[in-house]
């Protein structure tokens, strides 16, 4: 995700999820998007209650692990937005992703702690790591500056508008004693937040400083994206976002019995929706 393409979408999708110590949970799931998500701010043609529909579907049709939806609700915002929340049953995170946006996968892994316990981690930056690259000085200062007139650019064009936001909470099954990159809210519940307008004044930051410039480039990394394992160490306090659980772990609730109402009450949620009923087995 480019600088550009995050701040041009009005786009919001938050996720607060509940673990079981097994792995299964539920996430709330909510998003808020215009009729044409990469056509820029605001909508040029406001969304009609069909086209609330259609991207129901798509969000639901399309998230993966999913066993079950439940209090799902959509429509349009009085800023002419369509919305959809509801709640995705997942029997295991690790399978789990929401289809609304890229960012709606979860790069999660849930594994027992060799010191006892279990440990989230996310992963953020899959994929192999780039490869060093060697410049001469003379080669590195151009390249910093070829780097810092593309964010002017970039910057340019976006301005002080920023309209994508990501927001994923878990509320895990026993107190976090360790935790890195997340933040910590005062019931336990962690959390993280990709906000556009926030990384564009981390970058506007970042562009000024020799050190962080220069690092990406030999690194083998754009310094102007959001992906950069040197932007997310700055941005976020961690390159990977690690939480470690130890002590006594419950089940937050009981997923079968949630799922089995939840599938029980989908043909008529559906069908007040406008929707078409879940397939057989879903």
């Amino acid at each position: 995700m480019q600088p550009a393409a995050a701040a041009a979408i009005l786009f919001l999708l938050s996720m607060g999820v509940t673990l079981n110590p097994d792995g299964s949970g539920k996430a709330v799931v909510e998003v808020r998007q215009p009729t044409r998500p990469t056509a820029g701010l605001g909508n040029a043609n406001p969304p009609t209650p069909e086209m609330a529909r259609k991207a129901a579907r798509m969000v639901m049709l399309g998230a993966k692990g999913v066993d079950a939806w439940a209090d799902v609700e959509i429509g349009v915002s009085p800023d002419a937005l369509m919305t959809f929340k509801g709640t995705a049953y997942f029997s295991n995170i690790e399978g789990f992703a929401v289809a609304a946006h890229r960012a709606g996968a979860i790069p999660a892994k849930w594994t027992k702690d060799p010191k006892g316990g279990m440990v989230l981690s996310i992963d953020p930056l899959p994929g192999p790591p780039a490869r060093p690259v060697q410049l001469a000085p003379d080669e590195l200062a151009k390249s910093v500056e070829k780097a810092r007139e593309d964010w002017k650019r970039v910057r340019a064009g976006v301005g002080d508008m920023a309209g994508f936001k990501h927001v994923l909470s878990f509320k895990l099954p026993g107190e976090p004693a360790e935790a890195t990159g997340f933040k910590k809210n005062a019931d336990g519940t962690l959390h993280f937040t990709y906000d556009a307008a926030e990384i564009l004044a981390a970058f506007d930051k970042l562009m000024a400083d020799e050190k962080y410039v220069s690092g990406a480039i030999t690194a083998g990394y754009s310094p102007l994206s959001p992906g950069c394992p040197l932007f997310h160490e700055s941005f976020f306090g961690a390159r990977t976002w690690t939480a470690r659980i130890t002590g006594e772990m419950k089940p937050q609730f009981d997923y079968q019995a949630e799922v089995k109402a939840a599938k029980e009450a989908a043909p008529k949620m559906m069908e007040k929706l406008g929707l078409p009923a879940p397939a057989a087995g879903k």
